[in-house]
């Protein structure tokens, strides 16, 4: 059965964690060249990406998969959700990836592998597998940042699938993508990453673009 192919469109506006819309001219140029590195980074480690090029400055093209109705949050720092919560220190890292799932239509909703499985959204053995191949992303990807003196703090995964073959399909866009320098994590403020203004998102993005390039 041949391939067909649909295509990612970047906005110039992003909303950030505190519901804030930032805008600026070149992001959807720069969110490109981000989400096209990082899926080719991943391809080169045999991770199945649904990614197959740029078709022009502001626009990716994907394999066409059945996507997941759920997307999955993995976060290796303990937000001021859990801090509170469960009394941990702020922005210290896990030992283990904490993986949370969101309907794709209510990213902000969060549920549990109960909910998904009860839901027939998936099966108990498919959601596992899922789970084993976010963690291998973010180990890989974990890493690369590590390296370069960046810790990964969050970042969404979305997948597909064509046949009984899984692939990645989102997203590492920023502001999804919560990268920390390391030496500005105890200057991190409770909400996590904000920006107040196009300027602000800009650099954070130029600095991921850089990041990647060296």
């Amino acid at each position: 059965m041949p391939e067909e192919f649909i295509h990612k469109n970047y906005a110039q506006a992003v909303i950030t964690t505190t519901g804030k819309k930032i805008r600026y001219k070149l992001l959807p140029e720069h969110n490109c060249i981000i989400e096209s590195m990082l899926y080719e980074f991943l391809h080169s480690f045999n991770i199945a990406v649904a990614y197959a090029g740029k078709t022009d400055a502001t626009t990716l093209e994907f394999i066409k998969t059945t996507e997941y109705a759920f997307g999955l949050k993995i976060s290796n720092l303990v937000d001021s959700r859990i801090s509170n919560a469960l009394q941990l220190p702020l922005w210290s890292q896990y030992s283990l990836p904490v993986i949370e799932y969101f309907p794709v239509s209510d990213p902000k909703v969060r549920l549990t592998a109960n909910h998904i499985i009860s839901a027939e959204l998936v099966e108990s053995e498919e959601l596992k597998s899922l789970n084993r191949l976010a963690s291998k992303i973010n180990a890989l990807v974990k890493a690369y940042f590590e390296r370069r003196d960046y810790i990964l703090a969050s970042f969404i995964c979305q997948f597909g699938k064509i046949e009984d073959k899984i692939y990645l399909s989102g997203n590492f866009s920023a502001p999804s993508m919560q990268l920390i320098r390391k030496d500005q994590i105890q200057h991190l403020a409770a909400e996590g990453l904000t920006f107040q203004n196009g300027k602000q998102l800009k650099t954070y993005v130029e600095n991921i673009i850089d990041t990647l390039r060296n």
